[in-house]
């Protein structure tokens, strides 16, 4: 199992790890995600989540794996390296809280960054902390919504500070130019929708060349 540097992930709040998957693991979690992505049916114990794209339906993400299926997963993770990397970074009192897959299948899928878990926002989980493994090489290309998502996360951050400037500071202007913000946004998204309709690529590719 490659070795963690504490200082180095403390430093910079993320350290890469290249090969904590053996070649065969990696087919074998691959080869999952294939298996439930054809069925017709994924139990709602995996909590599943869907893409959908010109009428085709994918898998998106997936739940508690762990718990779902201990034999696939338990040896997988054991054989990773992560109970030690886990004991080495939080203490011998680590635990599994979460266990997803974000399938994000080329072309329909949108695209996933790497984040901590929300979740561990929420509960009190003393040094908490994620780790991400890639089966397969993710693209960018992968019909994503990262703008999307930054654009997202800066307005809940910026609305605030911009609401409180324009409505109390500025007055009846103020409200009208808040009021003229949306509208604007609203008039400029059907224009928007049309040019991403013809600029996306068409065609949909396996799971086994999107990212897990």
């Amino acid at each position: 199992m490659p070795g963690i540097d504490l200082d180095t992930c403390q430093r910079d709040g993320y350290q890469l790890l290249p090969g904590l998957l053996a070649e065969e693991d990696i087919g074998r979690a691959v080869g999952f995600f294939d298996h439930l992505d054809g069925a017709a049916e994924v139990a709602s114990s995996y909590e599943p989540e869907y893409d959908e794209a010109d009428g085709v339906r994918r898998l998106r993400k997936l739940r508690r794996l762990l718990w779902n299926d201990p034999r696939v997963w338990g040896p997988m993770l054991n054989r990773a390296g992560v109970p030690e990397l886990a004991r080495e970074v939080v203490g011998d009192g680590a635990a599994v809280v979460f266990h997803p897959a974000f399938l994000t299948p080329a072309l329909v899928g949108t695209a996933v960054a790497l984040h901590q878990d929300q979740a561990l926002w929420t509960y009190e989980y003393p040094k908490a902390f994620s780790v991400w493994c890639a089966p397969t090489k993710g693209m960018q290309s992968a019909h994503g919504q990262g703008l999307f998502g930054l654009t997202t996360q800066l307005g809940t951050a910026i609305t605030p500070a911009v609401t409180a400037l324009l409505i109390v500071r500025q007055g009846w202007i103020g409200r009208l130019v808040m009021g003229a913000l949306p509208a604007a946004a609203g008039l400029a998204a059907p224009a928007v929708a049309r040019w991403a309709e013809r600029t996306r690529r068409t065609g949909i590719a396996p799971v086994a060349q999107a990212s897990a």
